[in-house]
């Protein structure tokens, strides 16, 4: 079973990257809004940064275990 999870097909590596880009895509927007029409001027800081690698693992995380264990699970109870 972890075997058949961590095996990545064409088709999951590409929605993980089209997925990945959304969401830098919206919050590196976001953060140099907040920034242009705030006060501070802390573009791209440490924090900043780190939330950005650790919701792209989540992102990750998602595509190779989360969602493969929600499908094994809907395939088995069309199946009972």
């Amino acid at each position: 079973m972890v075997n058949n999870m961590l095996k990545l097909d064409k088709r999951n590596t590409r929605l993980i990257f089209e997925d990945i880009g959304k969401f830098l895509t919206v919050m590196i927007v976001y953060h140099v809004l907040i920034n242009f029409v705030g006060d501070n001027s802390n573009y791209f800081n440490e924090e900043f940064l780190k939330t950005l690698l650790f919701v792209c693992i989540g992102i990750i995380i998602y595509h190779n275990f989360v969602k493969k264990i929600i499908l094994k699970n809907k395939r088995k109870r069309r199946n009972i």
